[in-house]
């Protein structure tokens, strides 16, 4: 394992905020069915499925079509049944299937196996053999009428094709856009055609059609496939993802965009699902105030809380929501933070981190999923219970903690599992690694538990732990409503006992436990020995450390402190700390991400 414990690599992000979106950039998250019919009600609802005439059908398909190509003849494997999401009445159900002589009425219905509910009520997609093989079968019921969508994805481009089952039965069928063989990131094409509108039985009419793509590299060799089509005086556009080795991983139609997820033995998997329409309204941009020499601001405007942030190497800011159940990434610029990409890891977002470039969120649908900084959706795997916690074990791991009472280590490369601590009791607190890799946990009850790097349990102590536990060397310095208590790591025995100490909060920094109080200051105590070293009367709000430096602010009032409780700076600005991280890439006394909970998320960097 690679070495542990190194500060500022992981920030662990509760969602306590909102973030809104309108246009963004997607970068590799795929199209949403439900929307047929400008007539849905509600959102996630499905639109009645009445077709009157040809040209209404058509009119209600090109909203969906982006890059299409006829059905393909022959039987194609993978028929696995995947999922579906909806509401007032309606649902709809995704489903690989095989095609014989080349006839879309040869598609036939299917049970509604493995239904799964959806929060929202979207049409979900499913790993049917991976994007690049098989078709989908996209069926939409809303009353006895019915509309089935087929798609095809693989790595030429998006076919789509239409059946209205109830009042009519047509179908609308563009040509084929092949891509260049050898195609490179930078190269462009363009084509052109005819589109079919047939009935099922025989064409009915044609309309006029083009399209041109462009090629993008992406982070690890991936390009990212840009298309323009128009059909008759209708203008769409879409995208394609596609990875070395993983083939097709994103397609995006219009404002809506999708990601492969992995099949989970048991249950169907919905694809991550991006949905701007949902978060109208909001600015395209983050905006950023520089106050010179100290901080600059990532302003949402019009948004009264934003989630927590995090850092990555690149630079990029990971901001979250559990309103809409979004994490977004910007890149910081001159003037503000331009976004980069949204994604909606489906159900409400409990916990996120970031672990080294890796983005990994924890959802209340009993799931982590990762993406990379390009978007792309890297891996899903499934959690025992509710992740509490997400934190950095080493460079090649983390821990999650969950409500019923599990530890759980994971890879950050796959998500694969390492191993699995059982408890009985939710873990409250984020577990604390120590140098030795061995995993310190306390859960409701206030027991301590010392986990070895292998999940094993080392000892249990009764400690009757209210107030946290951190880790100074080898030993490990909890709070309980009585006292302040310090245990040697190795071998639970008691090394000291004070009274307790009025605090809200406790960390530490290096050899020095902190605590602070909002009226009284910070405290600093030596760890080894429990005695008083050094005090600062201030207000704390809250408070964060590298591990060399302590940044302290309050309502009007901010300052930088050393392990030894020297002021290094104090700062009069207002702001209404909810949260605090040390900023990885500045390294060690290089700066801090602030979250004031009121719109406003600052950068504070020594001058």
């Amino acid at each position: 394992m690679a070495a542990r414990g190194r500060a500022g690599t992981v920030r662990s992000m509760p969602w306590r905020g909102h973030l809104s979106a309108r246009r963004l950039r997607w970068h590799g998250h795929l199209p949403d069915p439900r929307r047929i019919s400008a007539d849905a009600g509600g959102d996630g609802a499905l639109a009645p499925m009445v077709v009157v005439s040809v040209l209404a059908v058509l009119a209600l398909l090109l909203t969906a079509i982006a890059v299409a190509i006829p059905p393909r003849t022959g039987t194609i494997a993978g028929t696995s049944l995947a999922l579906a999401g909806g509401s007032e009445g309606s649902r709809t159900v995704l489903r690989g299937e095989g095609q014989v002589g080349g006839s879309l009425l040869g598609v036939e219905s299917v049970p509604v196996s493995g239904f799964v509910p959806h929060q929202r009520g979207p049409a979900g997609w499913s790993n049917v053999d991976g994007l690049g093989q098989g078709n989908w079968v996209i069926e939409n019921w809303h009353g006895d009428d019915r509309r089935e969508l087929l798609y095809r994805a693989d790595e030429t481009g998006l076919s789509v094709a239409s059946l209205a089952r109830g009042s009519d039965a047509v179908s609308f069928q563009p040509p084929r856009p092949d891509l260049p063989a050898g195609t490179v990131a930078g190269q462009s094409w363009t084509a052109a055609g005819t589109a079919l509108i047939s009935d099922g039985l025989q064409v009915i009419g044609e309309v006029p059609y083009s399209f041109r793509g462009t090629a993008t590299a992406l982070a690890g060799d991936c390009l990212r496939f840009d298309y323009e089509t128009t059909i008759g005086e209708d203008r769409e556009s879409s995208v394609i993802t596609r990875c070395p080795d993983r083939g097709v991983v994103a397609i995006g139609v219009g404002d809506r965009t999708y990601s492969e997820s992995p099949a989970v033995p048991g249950r169907a998997e919905a694809l991550t699902t991006a949905d701007p329409q949902r978060t109208a309204g909001a600015p395209d941009e983050l905006q950023v105030r520089s106050l010179r020499p100290v901080r600059a601001d990532l302003d949402i405007t019009g948004v009264s809380t934003l989630g927590a942030v995090a850092e990555l190497p690149s630079g990029q800011l990971a901001v979250a929501s559990d309103v809409d159940g979004s994490v977004l990434l910007c890149t910081p610029v001159v003037d503000r933070c331009e976004r980069d990409w949204q994604a909606y890891p489906g159900g409400s977002l409990m916990q996120a981190g970031v672990f080294g470039d890796v983005v990994v969120t924890a959802t209340s649908n009993r799931e982590l999923t990762a993406y990379d900084p390009d978007g792309i959706w890297l891996w899903t795997v499934p959690t025992p219970d509710i992740v509490t916690t997400l934190t950095r074990y080493d460079d090649e791991h983390l821990l999650a903690t969950t409500l019923g009472g599990d530890t759980v280590m994971h890879r950050i490369a796959d998500g694969g599992l390492g191993w699995r601590n059982r408890g009985t009791e939710p873990i409250t607190g984020a577990p604390v690694v120590l140098g030795d890799g061995a995993v310190a946990v306390t859960d409701r009850t206030g027991e301590l538990r010392l986990l070895e790097p292998d999940g094993s349990v080392r000892w249990t102590e009764a400690a009757e732990v209210t107030d946290g536990v951190v880790a100074s060397g080898e030993l490990l310095i909890t709070g309980t409503a009585e006292s302040l208590v310090a245990r040697s790591a190795a071998t639970a025995e008691v090394v000291w006992r004070r009274r307790a100490v009025d605090h809200q909060g406790m960390t530490a920094a290096g050899p020095v436990v902190i605590l602070h109080t909002e009226q009284v200051g910070v405290r600093g105590i030596e760890a080894a020995t429990g005695r008083d070293l050094w005090s600062v009367p201030a207000p704390v709000r809250s408070l964060a450390t590298d591990g060399a430096e302590i940044f302290v602010t309050g309502t009007n009032e901010q300052l930088l402190l050393g392990a030894d409780g020297r002021e290094l700076a104090r700062w009069s600005q207002t702001v209404v700390a909810s949260s605090m991280t040390p900023v990885a890439s500045l390294g060690a006394g290089g700066g801090y991400l602030v979250n004031d909970n009121s719109s406003t998320i600052t950068l504070w960097q020594r001058p």
